[in-house]
């Protein structure tokens, strides 16, 4: 697929096939991914474990990441559970 990304081994072999708009580095383990302008995270052998449904993502830090839906910004964890809404209001 042209215009698509993958990842490859240090051999060069293919070991997930081009098919991600976009995609982040593995950090933890799960690398962040952009498919139909929705970002979700793959695990190293390619699997979807956190669906693409976000706005904007960051990477796995300490086992969580902060993810963005709409105004409503939260941070998950690896398997995507919502573990805290993030407070963005100024008092």
């Amino acid at each position: 697929m042209a215009g698509r990304w993958g990842f490859i081994d240090r051999n060069g072999a293919i070991v997930i096939a081009p098919q991600f708009e976009n995609y982040a580095l593995f950090h933890e383990g799960m690398a962040m991914i952009l498919i139909g302008h929705r970002f979700g995270y793959i695990n190293k052998t390619g699997n979807v474990v956190v669906a693409p449904t976000f706005d904007s993502a960051s990477d796995f830090q300490n086992g969580v990441a902060a993810v963005k839906t709409g105004t409503t910004y939260e941070v998950i964890d690896k398997t995507g559970r919502v573990i805290c809404h993030l407070d963005t209001q100024k008092p």
